[in-house]
């Protein structure tokens, strides 16, 4: 499915074994807002953004699930790039893979997500197993498990240039001893609630 400048609303949608040349395996979104409910995303594959691609687009994704989608580059679920900030609540990411960044969420050029909820279990990359941000990119975390994500550097939150924000979230048995790394000109703040 491909969205330009549109706002279509999904509900109770199985994306399963999609394959794109270049974005987004199931979905790409160019300067759209859609709207996905309880979608399933099984087995896509594209050269960046496994199963999502946006661009300038910031959906909104609730109880969603991502599951053993990959991509060569970076982003085996979601690679999001430039400006998009997607809000996600619910949702779960297991078994991604990235050939290089980001094992689930790959987020750059001021992309800054919104996660609430969401666990992030078992995907993979070469840097940030989870997750990889990059110049500017803030995404704000809220209540998140991070468990058994793995990379050569970093299977938890990888930053560069960015500044996340990591709130009341869990971070365990991550393959390397980091659960976040932040590298040059990063500035993340990690609360817990009082």
């Amino acid at each position: 499915m491909e969205n330009s400048e549109s706002d279509p609303t999904l509900t109770d949608c199985v994306f399963d074994n999609n394959w794109a040349a270049v974005y987004g395996g199931a979905i790409t979104n160019w300067d759209s807002t859609p709207k996905l409910v309880r979608c399933t995303f099984i087995g896509n594959s594209a050269d960046e953004g496994g199963a999502m691609y946006n661009y300038n687009s910031s959906p909104t994704l609730s109880y969603c699930t991502f599951t053993g989608n990959l991509t060569l580059g970076d982003g085996g679920a979601m690679s999001n790039a430039p400006l998009s900030s997607p809000i996600l609540a619910n949702c779960v990411f297991t078994g991604n893979w990235a050939r290089f960044s980001a094992g689930a969420i790959h987020n750059s050029y001021q992309s800054s997500p919104v996660l609430t909820n969401c666990t992030f279990a078992g995907n993979s990359a070469d840097d940030g197993g989870a997750m990889y941000n990059f110049q500017s990119s803030n995404p704000r975390i809220a209540n998140c498990t991070f468990a058994s994500n793995q990379a050569a550097d970093c299977g938890g939150v990888y930053s560069r240039q960015s500044a996340p924000t990591i709130t009341n979230s869990i971070f365990w048995t991550t393959s390397t001893k980091e659960a976040w790394i932040n590298r040059p000109r990063s500035s993340p703040s990690a609360v817990r609630p009082r």
